[in-house]
């Protein structure tokens, strides 16, 4: 049985623990399906990102091409920073938002 917790308001509150083992089961659930989105939402960065040349791309800019949340890439963006497929330069563009951004270009591009 799930424990409740009474709210300020009188209302019950299920508990904020993630613990529990259905929650457990989601979260793996969750996990399997987005696992064969990674590789081609990170060759498709690749690709935008490439296609840009020596410009490069902020984040902004390859979530704006993709018309995918920032924050979905986030994630992909830094696996491929870690990998050495994308490079960070010392360049910044603003984002749609005006505020400063890193210029990234793939590691073939870093030269030129």
């Amino acid at each position: 049985m799930t424990d409740v917790t009474p709210a300020e308001n009188g209302q019950l509150m299920l508990p904020l623990s993630d613990n529990d083992a259905a929650t457990r089961t989601t979260r793996a659930i969750a996990l399997a399906s987005s696992l064969p989105k990674g590789p081609s939402r990170r060759q498709r960065i690749l690709d935008i990102v490439s296609a840009s040349g020596s410009h490069g791309c902020t984040g902004d800019e390859i979530s704006e091409a993709m018309d995918t949340p920032i924050h979905a890439l986030t994630s992909p963006i830094q696996l491929l920073v870690k990998s050495g497929r994308l490079l960070r330069t010392s360049r910044t563009r603003l984002t749609r938002l005006g505020s400063p951004a890193v210029v990234m270009v793939t590691a073939n591009r870093a030269g030129g």
